[in-house]
């Protein structure tokens, strides 16, 4: 196995088994593919060399070689990894990981039953894809789905070789009273799995991930219909990588239509899907006042910061938090917000509780925006997320009073309404202080509700203001400029 520009592993060569099993190009998985990142692709390839090394010295066809010989080379191989993946702490930490595995193979020990077979394909295959995901720096929320995808390519490695360990060593890896359960597995762990490319914040490794999870699914339905895994399915895992899947684009409000094409690619699509799920919880609170879905949501979100992994949380929710990184604490700052409005409504409030409510269900979402584009500025998102909530509810006044939500009365106008200036004044100055990209996104989305609000105060906040073709191009236009 060579890395980099074909120079020999430093340590693995006095150590390699007399016999030698696959190479790289040979698997039926991608290994380390051209696009990722020159650095990582040099220290997989060094890290297969050691893995494949270690599998070859535990199951190499050597009648001849005893138990003693492979665990002694094993040992031999484990001493050399010591001083050669010093310089990879994940490398070298999933290798030793790896190793009662090998040393298992190498004492002939077979799983008797499914628990003990799933169980050592887990010890055998996890620490594989893991050593990938923290090399790359990726979030432990990603652990699930690529441990669903090691497992599944453990066990189709195992259900392919079993013609040749049955003729090689007289029996097969797998348990046979196991068979049906695996192959009943299979279909769950691959669903498991395949949101992993969209979870993945690394490009190269998406693209890496996309083909593996391809090559998993042609296995398994190779091996359903008898045939080998072919060029057709290596052209699928091809496509796969090269042509990756694009998230549905949600329906937008005017106001983040006009401001989503004008921020970066990958911020759009994170803010893309904040928007989506803030109407849908909105939608939850406003017209379905489902409470329990509401506190189903806020329960996620508090496992996964109690480092409990919930099976029902949607993959396109956890990239947000994986590939954009987005933080968890504004999603539930949104979700207290929308929880509040069904189990008190307000009524009339005092100013505190009010700014209070304008942070959680506004200022949150600003705060994800925010960091989608890569800014921690919290007193922008607070005076923002002030603004245009306040707009929003001076907007609805009365049709919230129908419902009996008093948010605020026409008795506040006096005070509220030059408040409400001086924060869109602050927002302003914010935005004009600071240079980012984006910038130009942000600031017509504010734009456009202190436009509304001052159409709200023209018409004396009666019901009805709205916003023009025109008014939306003026904002655009003295966005650019600003």
């Amino acid at each position: 196995m060579l890395v980099g520009m074909n120079a020999p592993l430093p340590g693995l060569a006095a150590v390699l088994p007399p016999h030698r099993g696959k190479t790289a190009p040979q698997e039926s998985f991608p290994v380390a593919l051209r696009w990722l990142a020159g650095g990582h692709r040099a220290a997989i390839l060094r890290f297969y060399g050691y893995v494949r090394a270690a599998d070859d010295w535990a199951d190499m066809p050597d009648p001849g070689m005893s138990v003693a010989d492979r665990l002694a080379g094993l040992h031999r191989l484990a001493t050399a990894a010591e001083r050669d993946l010093t310089a990879i702490p994940a490398a070298l930490a999933a290798f030793k990981a790896l190793l009662p595995a090998f040393e298992a193979d190498a004492r002939g020990d077979l799983p008797t039953d499914l628990a003990t077979a799933l169980a050592t394909c887990r010890a055998s295959s996890v620490p594989v894809g893991r050593f990938l995901l923290d090399l790359h720096g990726e979030s432990p929320l990603t652990y699930p789905a690529a441990d669903a995808l090691c497992l599944s390519l453990q066990l189709l490695n195992h259900l392919d070789d079993a013609p040749a360990d049955r003729a090689r060593w007289g029996r097969a890896y797998l348990p046979t009273a196991a068979l049906p359960a695996i192959h009943a597995a299979l279909p769950r762990l691959l669903a498991e799995a395949a949101p992993l490319p969209q979870l993945l914040r690394a490009p190269g490794l998406r693209r890496q991930a996309a083909a593996t999870v391809m090559a998993a699914q042609r296995q398994a339905a190779a091996l359903a219909d008898g045939r080998p895994f072919g060029l057709r399915d290596r052209l699928a895992c091809a496509r796969a990588a090269l042509v990756p899947a694009r998230p549905p684009r949600p329906r937008l409000s005017g106001s983040f239509r006009l401001a989503l094409p004008l921020l970066p690619a990958e911020a759009r699509a994170a803010i893309a899907g904040v928007y989506a799920y803030a109407r849908a919880w909105d939608a939850l609170a406003d017209e379905a006042g489902d409470l329990a879905a509401l506190h189903a949501w806020h329960d996620r979100l508090t496992g996964l910061a109690e480092g409990r992994f919930p099976a029902d949380l949607p993959p396109d929710f956890l990239a947000l938090l994986t590939r954009y990184r987005l933080p968890r604490p504004p999603f539930l700052a949104l979700l207290d917000g929308l929880i509040s409005d069904l189990t008190a409504p307000p009524q009339a409030p005092d100013r505190a509780a009010l700014l209070l409510y304008c942070d959680r269900v506004a200022g949150a979402v600003g705060t994800l925006i925010l960091a989608a584009l890569g800014i921690e500025d919290d007193a922008l998102a607070r005076s923002a997320g002030r603004a245009l909530q306040l707009t929003n509810i001076l907007r609805d006044l009365d049709a919230d009073a129908a419902t009996g939500r008093v948010y605020l009365t026409r008795a506040d106008l006096p005070t509220l309404v030059p408040e409400v200036e001086a924060l869109y004044a602050d927002c302003t100055a914010r935005l004009a202080a600071r240079r980012f990209r984006g910038r130009w996104g942000v600031a017509v989305m504010i734009g456009l509700y202190r436009r509304l609000f001052r159409r709200l105060q023209a018409q004396a906040f009666a019901p009805g203001g709205r916003l023009t073709g025109a008014d939306r191009l003026a904002v655009l236009l003295r966005a650019g400029r600003g």
